[in-house]
């Protein structure tokens, strides 16, 4: 199976977003038949950039140490940046959705930003590390997927979304305080189930097999993979 996500650094670094035609020449070979309306995955990469930056938000009140502050806003700023240029979009002609749509995406993905950000400041800062990383693969997931004009998404997003950046604010904490790195571990592998839920919310629908799960595993498979790297670049077990 050809992979979607290349092997990551160790600060396991966010995927970035390709064309359509970049995204079908790599993923080529994967047994799946998803396919995604422009509005669709335009409503879930809105939800994501809004939702993602709500959960950053939260870490920055919450963040006890001047330079994991410093490092958050600027993951924040460019986050919100993310969200104002997406937000700006506009769909082509034949295409639509409502916002009621939105709506419903964007409290899915703000909830389980708020269940990350449920604990202590580090489960916190963890936590939207975990979930903002599985999200921003999803949204390469869902552009590479979508059938025509996803050139645009890829254009108002930069190449990378700046979560990568919270690897440095954890390991951080873990060196202060090796102790919480087994809560850190068992925080993550649960929130790994409810944010796969997100995932297959976004995807429902995107099959033309009548098979959801069987479509969707082999990209819930690369998803999982991406994750554990980010687990395992801060010495967690996933």
């Amino acid at each position: 199976m050809v992979k979607i996500f290349k092997q990551r650094d160790s600060a396991a670094p966010a995927p970035k977003l390709k064309t359509r035609d970049q995204a079908k020449a790599q993923i080529e070979g994967i047994d799946h038949n998803l396919t995604l309306e422009f509005g669709q995955t335009l409503v879930w990469i809105r939800a994501i950039q809004l939702g993602t930056a709500t959960g950053i938000a939260a870490n920055l009140v919450s963040a006890d140490a001047l330079e994991a502050k410093t490092t958050i806003a600027a993951v924040l700023r460019k986050r919100l940046k993310a969200h104002k240029a997406v937000s700006k979009i506009v769909l082509p002609k034949r295409l639509t959705y409502s916002e009621d749509e939105f709506s419903s995406a964007h409290a899915k993905v703000n909830e389980i930003f708020q269940l990350a950000n449920s604990k202590s400041n580090r489960e916190g800062q963890l936590g939207t590390f975990i979930v903002g990383g599985l999200l921003d693969d999803l949204a390469a997931v869902l552009v590479e997927n979508t059938v025509s004009s996803s050139e645009v998404i890829v254009d108002a997003l930069p190449a990378s979304l700046g979560i990568d950046k919270y690897h440095r604010v954890i390991a951080t904490a873990i060196e202060e305080d090796p102790k919480v790195a087994n809560v850190l571990a068992l925080w993550g592998r649960r929130l790994l189930g409810d944010a796969l839920l997100v995932v297959r919310a976004a995807l429902k629908g995107a099959t033309t097999g009548i098979d959801f799960e069987a479509e969707i595993a082999p990209l819930i498979a690369e998803l999982i993979s991406s994750h554990t790297r980010r687990m395992y670049a801060l010495g967690l077990t996933a």
